[in-house]
């Protein structure tokens, strides 16, 4: 049962600007209620960040009201006015009936309501169906209140109709109860099962957005198994939900691939980058796996392929360049805590990562951690030390460290061309090895020599 606060003291908490759009709108006649996630944030001691307002004012009638104050009409079709107020925006909806959801994502056809049932009855799930007036109380046509102490996402209504109307509502369903750590009710759980493929009709950007906040929460791993309890994961994606039972047949793992990298993502701190890494490190195993003379199963090569297809998986739901880039390199250098930490390696690393070194001695650790092999992580500790000495002292770990460029090169009698670029890498891993080369009358003499 979660605890729940007093509604009584919520009045107290509702922002000035707030209350005068509640005030006006009262004082002109009409009814008006906070809706959505500001009163089930409020109830569950959560920030309440933004505040939601319907009211049985049409879109026109709400444009009069706050003919004094700037307002938004871009979603005056679907009734919705945006009034800013001190620098403050909040949006204020006409009570509403949707209808002929064809798409599987929005309403084709929307009717104002004097009602505020109507418009209740239409949202997703109980617990922002609830709507408060500051000085009326509570409205709770649908035991939202209940749903909310007993950590229950229950659809209102039939959740066949819910979902099929929006299919994002599927996922949104298990982000919540992600969030919230809360269960879904069986009947939606059933329901999500058998709609699940609807996801399909989703853009990839909407279900990112989703999958972000599922990553980002403080226990991932109970969004990814209900996204493979009820199919969801497999539409999602396929390579990540063929890790679900995925037995590795390793003495230095007690779970399968997916209950693996679950436990990994929820040893990680909430980055995107690294929660990301985190599910999709492993994720080419299947692709590599062998099992050797003693019956152990060898993934040899598997942070290639996995590299290779979480790259797809990102790209395919439009992840950001920047972040795309970091996760395979993540997940393609996971596996190097194998090799004992060195100087020379750890500067190598850093001159491939900078100081997204530290995020893939994170990963590494988590992943240790998720294995019967926690010794592991004093290799993983002394690389940290090793990266934090380098980057303190300023050691140098690329061409840009170097006592001497390109322009040197041309000076001494190279061409312009590849062969000045390769020249500097080979100097550099002369320096990795020994820093003392890194002056320039040393460089010029080992820089002819190549010539």
């Amino acid at each position: 049962m979660a605890d729940i606060l007093d509604l009584k003291s919520f009045k107290n908490q509702i922002p000035s600007y707030v209350m005068l759009c509640i005030d006006k709108l009262m004082h002109s006649g009409y009814e008006v209620f906070i809706v959505g996630g500001a009163i089930r944030n409020y109830l569950l001691n959560r920030d309440v960040s933004d505040y939601d307002l319907c009211t049985n004012a049409n879109p026109n009638d709400i444009l009069e009201v706050f003919k004094d104050f700037k307002t938004i009409k871009t979603g005056m079709e679907f009734g919705t006015v945006m009034v800013i107020i001190d620098k403050n925006q909040i949006e204020i909806t006409s009570y509403r009936i949707e209808k002929g959801y064809i798409d599987g994502r929005r309403p084709s056809d929307v009717v104002f309501s004097n009602s505020l049932r109507d418009d209740l009855k239409r949202r997703d799930f109980t617990i922002n169906a609830m709507a408060y007036n500051p000085y009326t109380g509570l409205v709770d046509e649908f035991e939202g209140l209940r749903d909310l102490k007993m950590g229950i996402i229950r659809a209102v209504g039939d959740p066949d109709s819910r979902l099929s109307e929006d299919y994002l509502r599927i996922l949104r369903a298990i982000r919540l109860a992600t969030e919230l750590d809360f269960e879904l009710d069986e009947k939606l759980h059933s329901s999500i099962k058998t709609h699940s493929e609807g996801l399909k009709k989703i853009s990839k950007e909407r279900i990112a957005q989703e999958l972000i906040r599922i990553l980002m929460s403080e226990t991932p791993s109970k969004g990814f198994r209900m996204m493979a309890s009820t199919g969801v994961l497999r539409v999602i994606s396929i390579d990540i939900d063929r890790m679900v039972g995925f037995n590795q047949e390793s003495s230095f793992h007690d779970y399968d691939l997916f209950e693996h990298s679950i436990r990994v993502m929820d040893n990680t701190e909430p980055i995107l980058s690294l929660r990301l890494a985190a599910i999709l490190h492993d994720i080419g195993k299947p692709e590599t796996k062998h099992i050797d003379e003693t019956g152990e199963g060898r993934y040899f090569g598997h942070q290639n392929i996995s590299a290779e297809l979480a790259e797809n998986f990102l790209r395919e739901y439009r992840f950001s360049n920047q972040t795309t880039d970091l996760v395979v390199k993540l997940v393609q250098r996971h596996m190097d805590c194998v090799n004992e930490y060195t100087p020379k390696s750890v500067k190598k690393l850093i001159s491939r990562m900078g100081k997204d070194v530290y995020k893939l001695f994170d990963l590494q650790i988590a992943d240790i951690l998720s294995t019967n092999h926690e010794e592991g992580i004093k290799n993983v500790l002394n690389g940290r030390k090793l990266a934090d000495s380098i980057i303190s002292e300023e050691k140098p770990v690329d061409e840009r460290g170097l006592a001497i460029d390109g322009r040197d090169l041309l000076a001494i009698g190279y061409e312009q061309g590849k062969k000045i670029g390769e020249t500097l890498r080979i100097l550099t891993d002369m320096v990795l090895e020994d820093d003392n080369l890194n002056k320039k009358e040393i460089l010029i003499e080992k820089a002819k020599n190549l010539l």
